[in-house]
């Protein structure tokens, strides 16, 4: 599995190691090889892989990797993955040991500049239909009643939507419900504001959440935005309800964590150039006594 195939720095690799090989075949007997090995990876994994190289890290590990999106299986967009290495894994050479509940975006991962979508994509999956009922909340005003009987029968009917487990895009749905962005100029804008108004809250605590199964693990985050939604309804502040969020994906990866039996933790993917998440995490997870390595 490539990881974006149809991207160019994919092609490009690609292209190289073809020109590799015909370099090397037209290379004298008596002269070195020079044909580059290929290894297609997933996405999330080849995150994962990176993070390992630079650090030089053998063993057991658990890889976290999280971002808006890369392709998973099928026609799933992945980005809210816990993955660990393993011999006697799939074809892909690894476990995907736990994940987010996966949750339905119109317009597919198209929705990255609109994250009204991605609010009503949580709301969708926490409320059902009702979700279009609740226009007191901040995205439900950004729609037209055209453009919302549409998206209830595409969320409903699953008309030209992707699953996804990403968390890139829950912080744009939260920084939406949080009336931050409802619209953005480029990926990861509503994110970037989400965690400047957690810096500015000292608040400890977090929303509920629950873990169900085993290998996979799924991650219920149901709780966790309906939570949300009612805070925004008693008006608590928004860095507060930013803070708990951000508190929140922390003690998750802590719990898988502690599911993995494994020592070192490798946070991966571009939700954790987030500097509160990654801080916090890093901190959270000493203190429980893991090891943790980042890119």
């Amino acid at each position: 599995m490539v990881s974006h195939p149809t991207q160019l720095n994919s092609s490009r690799s690609l292209e190289s190691a073809r020109k590799s090989v015909v370099s090397s075949v037209k290379t004298p007997l008596n002269a070195e090889a020079k044909c580059v090995p290929l290894t297609p990876s997933q996405h999330h994994y080849a995150h994962i892989l990176s993070c390992m190289a630079k650090h030089q890290l053998k063993g057991s590990i658990l890889g976290v990797a999280w971002d808006g999106n890369g392709n998973g299986k099928g026609s799933a967009f992945w980005g809210g993955e816990f993955l660990q290495p393993s011999q006697s894994a799939t074809q892909y050479g690894f476990d995907r040991t736990a994940l987010f509940l996966p949750y339905y975006l119109p317009k597919g991962d198209s929705c990255f500049l609109e994250p009204r979508l991605s609010a009503l994509s949580l709301l969708y999956g926490c409320y059902g239909e009702a979700a279009f009922e609740m226009i007191d909340l901040p995205p439900m005003q950004f729609f037209t009643s055209s453009q919302l009987a549409t998206l209830q029968k595409t969320l409903t009917q699953k008309i030209e939507t992707s699953p996804t487990s990403s968390v890139g895009r829950m912080f744009d749905g939260v920084a939406s419900l949080l009336n931050l962005h409802h619209y953005v100029g480029f990926e990861g804008q509503a994110a970037l504001t989400l965690e400047f108004a957690a810096t500015q809250s000292s608040t400890r605590s977090i929303y509920p959440f629950t873990v169900v199964g085993h290998r996979p693990s799924l991650i219920d985050w149901r709780k966790t935005v309906q939570s949300i939604v009612e805070d925004c309804r008693n008006a608590v502040m928004t860095p507060i309800i930013a803070a708990k969020f951000h508190n929140t994906l922390v003690e998750i990866v802590v719990e898988i964590a502690h599911r993995s039996n494994n020592s070192q933790i490798v946070l991966s993917g571009s939700c954790f150039q987030n500097k509160v998440l990654i801080e916090r995490a890093i901190r959270r997870l000493s203190a429980e006594g893991f090891t943790s390595y980042w890119s």
